[in-house]
């Protein structure tokens, strides 16, 4: 597990490598807001003698701007994308929508085919978006 921690960075140094006992990197630098590094430290670090690093109550807006800022966090937005087209292009994901919009609407009579269809994109996102939120759990996220 992981929580989120913010630094002010040294001069001449732009990230900051915490270790886990074995050696191993144990922390991922996210992103710089305001000026403060915001880092995901792994629980098992070992603490770097020459930084202060302060833990972090995360708010909403601070999940968000995380999120928006790091590249780490824009690239498991993009494999969450990458997987939802893989399997459904632009014109399936209009398609479902204009039916959906249209059965909502009453326009559009629903059909088993439709609730279906309707129901297996539906869940195939459902379980995209929960890999995401792992991934972005993993990040203390």
């Amino acid at each position: 597990m992981s929580s989120i921690y913010r630094y002010r960075p040294h001069i001449g140094r732009s990230s900051l490598d915490l270790m886990d006992r074995e050696g191993n990197v144990a922390s991922l630098d996210l992103c710089e807001i305001d000026g403060w590094r915001y880092v995901s430290v792994a629980d098992d670090a070992v603490p770097d003698v020459d930084v202060v690093i302060e833990p972090v109550t995360l708010t909403d807006e601070l999940r968000g701007a995380i999120k928006q800022l790091s590249p780490h966090c824009r690239l498991i937005k993009r494999r969450a994308e990458a997987r939802i087209s893989e399997r459904y292009s632009l014109a399936d994901r209009l398609q479902i929508a204009a039916i959906a919009g249209g059965i909502s609407n009453g326009l559009v009579e629903e059909t088993p085919g439709y609730r279906a269809m309707m129901e297996a994109y539906r869940d195939y996102v459902v379980s995209v978006n929960q890999w995401a939120a792992g991934e972005y759990g993993k990040l203390g996220l």
